[in-house]
């Protein structure tokens, strides 16, 4: 069953929503501007998709997610921006492989055949 969330008169489907997120996010990495709050709203974002996809984490999802929160939490506490990027972006890759698992990407950005 699709999710569908209703935007003046149109469906728009949670899958959609997600996929627009994952643009916004690697929109975010082009951007000029200063480095350390570049980095936080990448962050953000990044664990805001993760949020997005936390009710279809299966085990290996489980597993990064767990690790990157307590690498992130270690982190935070050297106050190390180059390693919180690190940290985060090996989160957006979990998340990344785990829309190719669920096959959310399927037949969207890449063609059917890029996939297989």
């Amino acid at each position: 069953m699709t999710e569908e969330f209703i935007v003046n008169n149109d469906k728009l489907e949670f899958k959609t929503i997600v996929l627009e997120h994952l643009k916004n996010i690697l929109n975010i990495t082009c951007k000029i501007g200063e480095y350390e709050g570049k980095v936080s709203c990448y962050i953000d974002a990044v664990e805001s998709l993760a949020d997005c996809l936390l009710p279809f984490f299966d085990e290996e999802m489980e597993k990064a997610y767990k690790s990157y929160n307590a690498e992130i939490e270690k982190e935070e506490n050297n106050n190390s921006v180059r390693k919180l990027k690190k940290v985060g972006r090996d989160l957006f890759r979990e998340t990344n492989k785990l829309m190719g698992r669920k096959d959310y990407l399927k037949g969207t950005i890449y063609s059917d055949d890029d996939l297989d």
